[in-house]
């Protein structure tokens, strides 16, 4: 008999207490995040050798930071000031961001996760309007337009990306794979995955692996790792990043059903996935995942079920090539 009652209590603490279980490790799992002084950038922590990187989902739009102009004026030398105008040659911006990736991403986390593979996720919760993080170099100046503090959030969004990237370099062999998670509005809806080929390579079946964010991962995989066969299994193979998610009824390019744009739309990648991948060496690999409009506007279900999809690929090609 109090054998038979020591269960019940037994059984409705643990109904009683569940939820508060539940609520703490979603506290605790907040908590380990770090944020930057300006309450801009977010770095969560992860355990596993990939990096999720959502610089363009943001919507906050601080008044310390100015707007960032659509247009400047294209200097003698080639840069561009922005704070100018200008009657000869003319510099643009794009200011318009990609709803909803933010969440995506982080969904995307949170799926890895319960697959026993944790990302790094770093994700840029101010508005493209003030900040582009997918600037550099000589397109530094159209990320951040002269504003001091723009150049201090862009630091700590980068600053963030490298302590993720150095950590997986640790922990997995100095290999890592880094996925930039971007939005876009081709009429073609589908998805598509940038190496940083150019469209008219894709289009004439060329695929230098000396010239991909995934260099590293081809020369894991083949004696010649400069050989453009051996980067194709990789980028429109079967077994390609774009393929995996094809199999989940998304449309893709590049993969095995869509090899080229053609004359579609197609971003090849940006300063993220060119500054952190392989393409000048090592093999920490990158890629950027420009998520169709379709997805991006879609019901929150529609949304949330392709973030499952999206973690799924990750995890496959993930266990297929050395990052897990």
């Amino acid at each position: 008999m109090r054998l038979t009652i020591l269960r019940v209590v037994t059984k409705e603490k643990l109904k009683m207490f569940c939820p508060i279980v539940l609520l703490l490790i979603v506290a605790l799992s907040t908590a380990s995040d770090r944020w930057d002084p300006d309450g801009q950038v977010q770095y969560s922590p992860g355990s596993a050798c990939i990096v999720l990187s959502a610089p363009h989902g943001g919507r906050q739009r601080p008044d310390w930071i100015s707007d960032r102009r659509a247009v400047g004026c294209e200097t003698a030398d080639g840069d561009c000031r922005w704070n100018a105008t200008c009657p000869g040659s003319s510099c643009r911006a794009l200011l318009y961001g990609d709803p909803n990736t933010r969440e995506i991403a982080t969904a995307v986390r949170d799926y890895l996760t319960e697959d026993g593979l944790r990302p790094h996720l770093i994700a840029n919760h101010m508005d493209r309007m003030k900040m582009d993080p997918n600037r550099g170099g000589p397109t530094l100046s159209e990320g951040i337009q002269c504003d001091p503090a723009a150049k201090r959030v862009y630091d700590s969004y980068h600053g963030f990306v490298r302590q993720a990237v150095d950590a997986v370099r640790r922990s997995c062999r100095g290999r890592g794979l880094l996925l930039d998670i971007h939005g876009q509005h081709h009429p073609q809806n589908w998805t598509e995955i940038g190496y940083l080929l150019r469209k008219s390579q894709l289009n004439s079946g060329q695929y230098p692996a000396a010239s991909t964010s995934i260099r590293g991962l081809v020369g894991r995989s083949s004696r010649d790792s400069a050989s453009s066969l051996s980067a194709r299994k990789f980028i429109i193979g079967d077994r390609s990043f774009g393929s995996l998610l094809n199999s989940f009824g998304y449309r893709v390019v590049p993969s095995a059903s869509v090899p080229a744009p053609e004359t579609g739309g197609y971003y090849s990648g940006g300063f993220i996935t060119r500054q952190y991948g392989s393409l000048t060496g090592g093999e920490f690999d990158s890629m950027q995942v420009e998520i169709t409009q379709a997805v991006m506007y879609a019901s929150e279900a529609e949304r949330d079920r392709f973030s499952r999809h999206l973690a799924a690929t990750i995890g496959l090609f993930a266990r297929a090539n050395g990052y897990a």
